[in-house]
């Protein structure tokens, strides 16, 4: 007994034979529209069924048939890869270009950026050196009309003002004893004694009876 041959084994070597499988797939479609052209065209089942029989040992017959089907499959797989290698490049080009724009784009905005904020450093330093170049003006002017007031005049406005403590009490208590001492010489030695007294209790805060 004659083993069985089918296309499918002939076509195909293992799960990995993707040419194989491929033209496997070739072989079935072509089968399945040898089927549908005669049913469109009134043929019984039993006649498509004995049709589809023949049309397979035929194929297995003729391994230049097989071997067709083989070409036309590596055919379409290599369209197949051509066409997706080509999509992919394109879009490739595409995500490229456009990744090139926006990298254009932000390093334009941060040109930008850096350069406004070179212009605002060099208006802080300008600003800057004249508040400098006005105070020192300013200085200078005030230097130039500055009168230093007369002794007595100083004299009064540093007893007047917030040194009024011990240093000053002191000045106006020798002053005035200059003062009286000027007249009678009989009361220069009383005079004395109390100045004394006066600016002893003032030092020591103590009163001298």
């Amino acid at each position: 007994m004659v083993k069985k041959r089918w296309v499918f084994r002939e076509l195909v070597k293992d799960n990995r034979d993707y040419l194989g499988l491929m033209s496997y797939a070739l072989y079935k479609h072509e089968k399945d529209e040898t089927a549908n052209g005669l049913r469109e065209g009134g043929k019984s089942d039993e006649y498509v069924d004995q049709a589809l029989e023949n049309f397979h040992d035929q194929v297995l017959m003729s391994p230049a048939r097989l071997n067709a089907y083989k070409q036309r499959a590596a055919t379409l797989i290599d369209t197949a890869l051509k066409e997706s290698t080509a999509n992919f490049e394109a879009k490739y080009s595409e995500l490229e270009k456009q990744l090139k724009e926006e990298y254009a784009s932000k390093h334009k905005e941060l040109e930008q950026s850096r350069t406004a904020l070179d212009l605002r450093e060099k208006d802080l330093r300008k600003t800057e050196k004249k508040m400098r170049t006005e105070v020192v003006n300013d200085i200078k002017l005030s230097a130039q009309k500055y009168e230093p007031p007369g002794f007595w005049v100083g004299l009064f406005k540093w007893l007047i003002s917030g040194f009024s403590g011990v240093a000053a009490s002191v000045l106006v208590m020798v002053i005035t004893f200059g003062l009286l001492t000027l007249g009678d010489p009989d009361s220069k030695h009383q005079l004395a004694v109390s100045f004394l007294k006066g600016l002893v209790g003032l030092l020591t805060g103590e009163s001298l009876g």
